[in-house]
């Protein structure tokens, strides 16, 4: 089960996401729509633990996002590289 309770973000003195609260319960289908800049990259991301909530809980099986340690070495889910590529994208190697 996911579940979101009163979930909030804040930036400064935007608020990015108010009061999110939902479940969805196992073998459940469930989308997340809405307009631009309505909070829902910010509210998946609170829900991976890749941001913390200014407010609320956010729990995947039972187990909060905030507090439990991801299964693997980077949350995020990059490799610890930056940029799209590990070695140079182009022209930096021409010699």
């Amino acid at each position: 089960m996911i579940e979101a309770r009163d979930l909030r973000k804040e930036y400064g003195d935007f608020v990015a996401v108010e009061g999110s609260t939902f479940s969805v319960d196992r073998g459940e289908v469930f989308g997340v729509i809405g307009p631009n800049g309505a909070g829902k990259t910010t509210t998946l991301k609170m829900l991976a633990g890749l941001l913390e909530p200014t407010d609320g809980t956010a729990e995947i099986a039972g187990l909060d996002t905030e507090t439990t340690d991801a299964p693997s070495e980077s949350r995020d889910g990059s490799d610890g590289r930056t940029g799209a590529h590990s070695e140079a994208d182009g022209d930096d190697d021409a010699e």
